[in-house]
C-alpha cells in the first residue's frame, strides 16, 4: 500500500550533539551528487534533512540535502570529499561513517528504474566502503520481511487456518473409523463352495442368470417318469403317455387320494414362470417319494 511521505521519529534522536530535522516540502524534483544528476519521480513531496552537523552528499535544485553525512570531524576519504563541507580534519580509522538518505526515491524501486539513480547508489556504497568488498545488508524488518515464513507456520495463519483445521478434523475422523470397528467382522464367502450342494447351487445360479428355467421342466418330468417306472419294475410301454398311465394305476393302488402322476407331470411341462415350475416340481417330487418310498 502506497501512502503519503512522513518524517521518521528517530530523526531528532540520531545525534546527541545536534538536532536532525527531516522536512517534507514540495520542490523541484531533481537531484545531484557525486557528479551525477537525475530526476525524482514526483515533486509533490520531497523529504530533506537539515542540521548543523551534517554535510550534504546529494542535493535537490534548491540546495536542500536529500542524502547527507553526519559530520563528526573525521576524514572519511572519498565520502568526505563528496560533501559540500569538504574533507574532515581527523583520521581515526576505527570510526565508521553514518550516512542518512532522507529521500527514499533515491534508493527504492522508483529510483532504480533510472540509470542515474542506480549509478548514484553504486557511488554512494563505494564511497562508504572506501572501495573494499564489504557486504551490504538491507534492514527490511519494518516492512515485515524479517520473518522467514515456512509452510508449517503459513498453514496456521489466516486465511489458511480454516482449511488446516478442516483437514485435521477429517484426519481425526478417518483415524477413528480405522481403529474402531462397527459390529462384528463380516465373513467373506468363498467364490466356489465345497461339496455337492455347492455344485447344485452353482448350477442353479447359472440357470437363474440365463433365465432358461422353462427348458428344464420337460426333462425333469421325463426323468421322474423313467425313475419311477424303473423302481416299480413296470412293463416297458411304447410311449410316454402309456408309461405315465401305468404309474397312475400303481399310485391309485396304494392310495386313492393321491393326485394323478400324469397330471402333475403335464402341469410341470406347461409352466411359464419360475415360481410355477418350482411348485409343480415340488408336487411331482412328493408323488415320487410316495411311490418309491
Amino acid at each position: 500500500m502506497l501512502g503519503d511521505a512522513a518524517s521518521p521519529e528517530w530523526a531528532e534522536k540520531l545525534n546527541s550533539s545536534g538536532s536532525l530535522d527531516t522536512r517534507i516540502e514540495p520542490g523541484d524534483a531533481r537531484w545531484s551528487g557525486f557528479g551525477i544528476s537525475g530526476k525524482l519521480p514526483t515533486a509533490k513531496a520531497i523529504q530533506t534533512i537539515s542540521a548543523g552537523q551534517i554535510s550534504a552528499l546529494v542535493q535537490d535544485s534548491r540546495g536542500q540535502a536529500l542524502a547527507a553525512l553526519v559530520d563528526d570531524g573525521n576524514d572519511y576519504g572519498k565520502l568526505s570529499a563528496a560533501t559540500n563541507a569538504g574533507p574532515g580534519s581527523g583520521g581515526d580509522k576505527d570510526l565508521y561513517p553514518l550516512v542518512i538518505v532522507a529521500e527514499p526515491d533515491l534508493l527504492n524501486n522508483y529510483g532504480f528504474a533510472k540509470v542515474q539513480s542506480a549509478q548514484l547508489a553504486s557511488e554512494l556504497v563505494s564511497a562508504m566502503t572506501e572501495g573494499e568488498q564489504m557486504p551490504v545488508v538491507f534492514d527490511l524488518t519494518l516492512n515485515g520481511h524479517g520473518q522467514n515464513s515456512n509452510l508449517l507456520s503459513l498453514a496456521f495463519t489466516p486465511p489458511f487456518l480454516a482449511a488446516t483445521l478442516c483437514l485435521l478434523l477429517a484426519a481425526i475422523a478417518i483415524g477413528w473409523r480405522a481403529f474402531v470397528r462397527f459390529g462384528p467382522p463380516r465373513r467373506t464367502e468363498r467364490a466356489i463352495a465345497f461339496g455337492k450342494r455347492a455344485l447344485v447351487e452353482n448350477s442353479a445360479g447359472l440357470i437363474r442368470r440365463t433365465r432358461r428355467l422353462h427348458l428344464l421342466t420337460g426333462p425333469y418330468a421325463d426323468r421322474a417318469t423313467e425313475t419311477i417306472s424303473h423302481a416299480l419294475a413296470l412293463t416297458r410301454q411304447p410311449d410316454r403317455a402309456a408309461t405315465e398311465a401305468a404309474i397312475d394305476r400303481a399310485l391309485q393302488s396304494r392310495t386313492e387320494e393321491a393326485a394323478a402322476f400324469s397330471q402333475a407331470a403335464e402341469r410341470l411341462r406347461a409352466t411359464k414362470t419360475s415360481q410355477q415350475a418350482v411348485n409343480a416340481a415340488r408336487d411331482l417330487h412328493a408323488l415320487e417319494r410316495k411311490l418309491i418310498g
